[in-house]
This record gives structure tokens, C-alpha cells and sequence, in this order.
């Protein structure tokens, strides 16, 4: 496959955070600020994925700025008898340029390969970009980490064209580096990118994976996105806790613009 240029993308996932409206402007007015400083003028993307009950308020935040807004899931269809559901048409309205979709809390909590499929299949319908996580939860000597994550990519790109498939992002998350602490080596990651960016390859060609960025996440800090980007031979980052220090975030966003 021939070397492409892509713009790098960092993502910002406040999760459940912060505990009330007031912290989140704050926090989303500082965020913002030193994003902006870090990103330069276009050398990177950088997106922030928000509680959705803080959607317009931090909407007002970045309206007119090159930071989008994003969130954190959204359900597959656009209405429904689906209790406590958001979908991703009620996200486009409110300006969300982005859904979080198969985070590894919520395939923790029930979700399966389908039905993270359905979902970005509704993002990507809202004219949204779906940021699809991948990733295993525990690796193993022969290598069969890498059979799951082809799972988990066929069932979001299965029924896809290549014009759709070129918008989604993939974000590989061993789920055993989330929150934990720990994480892949640089080669590790870099392996994987490489599986994944084979099973694009071998689907669609050349043409649509080289458009579609592979983002790592799993404990990223300013510490290791330099070596994750350098030698993981990565598109960008999915930044979880350190993304709630407007510093931190900052530092992993001007890693990617070196």
C-alpha cells in the first residue's frame, strides 16, 4: 500500500465527567484555549466528546472554532421505544460532527459486534463521522487478538460502500490498557494498525484504506504519545482521563503536530 499523508486527530472522551454544568464550561473554556494554541494553523484535528446533557452549553464553546464536538454513543435508529437512548440524527441537530461508538465500557456492559454496527451505520447516516473502537481484552501467545478485532471491524464495514467507509475512523483500545495503566508496546501497536489497515486493504483497496486513520487509545499521556505516534505509526489519539487536564490534552495534541 502506498504511504499516504493524513491529518492527524486527537480525541478528547470526558466520559462521565465532570459532576456538574458549571465544571464543564470551565473546563471546556480552558480545553479549547490550549487546544487551539497546541493544534497550529490546520496540522491537526481535535474533537472533544461530551456528557450529551452538556451538549449546547459547550457547543457555544467551540461554535466558530476548529474543535469539533462529539459524543460518546448513540442509538441505531433515528426514533423508537429505546428508554434513556439518544439517536444519532437528535446529536447532527444539535452541530455534532462525531459518535463514539463500541467504547470497550459499553461492549463491557452488553453490547455486541451488531449492534455497534447498527450504530455506526446511524452515525454515518446522520452524516456524522462514527470513531468505531476496536480491541482486544486480553492477548494471548497465538495471536488470536487479531481474528477478534477483524470481527469486530467486519461488523461495522460489512454492509458498507466505499465512499462511507472512507469516513469512518478506527480506534484501536486494548482493553486491558483502559484506565489500567498499563499499554502495548509501540510495536505492538503498530501491528495492529497494520492488521487493521490489511483487512481495509483487502476489502476495498488501496483508495479507501489509505483515507481511513487509525487513532490507539488505552492510558495515552503526554509521556508515551510520542513514541505511539512515531513508532506506532499511528493517525492520532483517543485520549480518556488525561483529556480532563486541558495541559495534558494540549501536550498529546502538539505531539502530533511535531
Amino acid at each position: 500500500m502506498a504511504k499516504v499523508k493524513r491529518i492527524p486527530l486527537v480525541i478528547g472522551n470526558w466520559k462521565m465527567h465532570p459532576a456538574t454544568l458549571e465544571a464543564a464550561k470551565k473546563l471546556g473554556k480552558e480545553v479549547v484555549a490550549k487546544a487551539l494554541r497546541a493544534r497550529g494553523t490546520e496540522a491537526c484535528d481535535v474533537g472533544i466528546a461530551v456528557p450529551t446533557l452538556y451538549f449546547d452549553e459547550i457547543g457555544k464553546i467551540t461554535k466558530g472554532k476548529p474543535i469539533m464536538l462529539g459524543a460518546q454513543n448513540a442509538a441505531a435508529g433515528a426514533v423508537g421505544a429505546q428508554t434513556g437512548e439518544v439517536s444519532a440524527g437528535m446529536i447532527a441537530e444539535r452541530r455534532g460532527a462525531f459518535v463514539i461508538v463500541g467504547h470497550s465500557e459499553r461492549r463491557t456492559l452488553g453490547e455486541d459486534n451488531a449492534q455497534v454496527g447498527a450504530r455506526a451505520s446511524g452515525v454515518l447516516a446522520a452524516k456524522m463521522t462514527p470513531i468505531v473502537c476496536v480491541g482486544e481484552k486480553v492477548r494471548d501467545t497465538d495471536g488470536d487478538y487479531y481474528h477478534l478485532v477483524t470481527e469486530q471491524l467486519e461488523a461495522v464495514f460489512a454492509e458498507l460502500g466505499p465512499t462511507a467507509a472512507a469516513r469512518v475512523v478506527v480506534a484501536y483500545e486494548p482493553v486491558w490498557a483502559i484506565g489500567t495503566g498499563l499499554t502495548p508496546t509501540a510495536e505492538d501497536v503498530s501491528t495492529m494498525r497494520l492488521s487493521i489497515k490489511k483487512y481495509l486493504h483487502g476489502k476495498y483497496g488501496d483508495s479507501v484504506a489509505n483515507k481511513v486513520r487509525v487513532l490507539y487509545g488505552g492510558s495515552v499521556t503526554d509521556e508515551n504519545a510520542t513514541d505511539f505516534m512515531q513508532n506506532g505509526m499511528i493517525d492520532g489519539f483517543l485520549v480518556g482521563g488525561a483529556s480532563l487536564s486541558p495541559a495534558t490534552f494540549a501536550a498529546i495534541i502538539k505531539v502530533c503536530t511535531a
